[in-house]
Formats: structure tokens, sequence, C-alpha cells
């Protein structure tokens, strides 16, 4: 691949998986730290909403993977071939 570094799909999907896990699993610590300490001086902040959308937001992934998008891969490949320069 000429030098290009590749990543298979199941790869990429288990990189992005795990970071969304970790990410999640950081920002439910600082929400429960602002829970368990209260907001800072002059800052009002609705827990039960930040909890619902906290809640909300980390299934956006396993969603997006559900999806079934219908790709057409073969104009895909056919408009990144008419990118891609040409060797020889």
């Amino acid at each position: 691949m000429s030098g290009r570094a590749s990543v298979l799909t199941e790869e990429f999907v288990a990189a992005v998986t795990e970071f969304d896990r970790s990410l999640f699993e950081v920002m439910q610590e600082r929400v429960d730290g602002i829970a368990a300490t209260g907001p800072p001086t002059g800052v009002s902040i609705d827990l039960p909403g930040l909890y619902r959308e906290h809640a909300e937001r980390r299934t956006w992934l396993s969603r997006a993977l559900a999806l079934e998008v219908g790709t057409d891969w073969d104009a895909v490949r056919s408009g990144a071939s008419m990118l891609l320069p040409r060797s020889g």
C-alpha cells in the first residue's frame, strides 16, 4: 500500500468503542463528582437533567453501530480512484 497504514474495520470499530467507553467513564466520574460536592459557586446545574443527558449520550455509539447503511461501495471506490494519484 505504498507506505500508507491500513486499519481493518474491526480494529477501527474496537478502537472507537474503547475510546467511547473510556470517555463516558471519565464523564460519569465528573458528573458523580459534581453531584457529590455540588457545582462551583455561582453555577446552577440541573443534576437530574445532566444524568438523563449523559445516559442518552452513552447510547449514541451503539445506536450508530446498529444502523444498516446502504452504502454503494462500487460508487465510493470509483470516486476514490478518481481522487487518488495514479502510479506508473
